[in-house]
């Protein structure tokens, strides 16, 4: 997998979400600007992969994006809470191997 410098940032999907599904979606981003060495289509794609699954099963309510940036173990970890009607215990680890890296 090739990797490249990138520059983490949010977009207007978001807003796009909040409009059309009547989600509020809250994105929160460390302090400052954030570099990181990734595949940027694959990191795309996971982060969209998210959204939509947070869009499919969420009605009404919050969809909450966290992006946090373990520079010590040079880790990127994406955490989504949302509140929808939720992913049952023992299929999260089937549905998240294929979004992890």
């Amino acid at each position: 997998m090739n990797y490249e410098n990138y520059r983490l940032e949010t977009k207007n999907r978001s807003f796009l979400v909040i409009r059309l599904f009547m989600v509020l979606v809250l994105v929160k981003l460390p302090k400052g600007e954030m570099f990181i060495s990734t595949n940027e289509l694959h990191l795309s794609l996971v982060i969209e992969s998210l959204f939509d699954n947070t869009n499919k099963f969420t009605d009404s309510g919050s969809v909450t994006l966290k992006i946090k940036l373990d520079k010590a173990q040079s880790k990127l970890r994406i955490e989504v809470t949302d509140t929808g009607c939720g992913i049952p215990p023992e299929e999260r680890e089937e549905i998240f191997l294929c979004l992890s890296v």
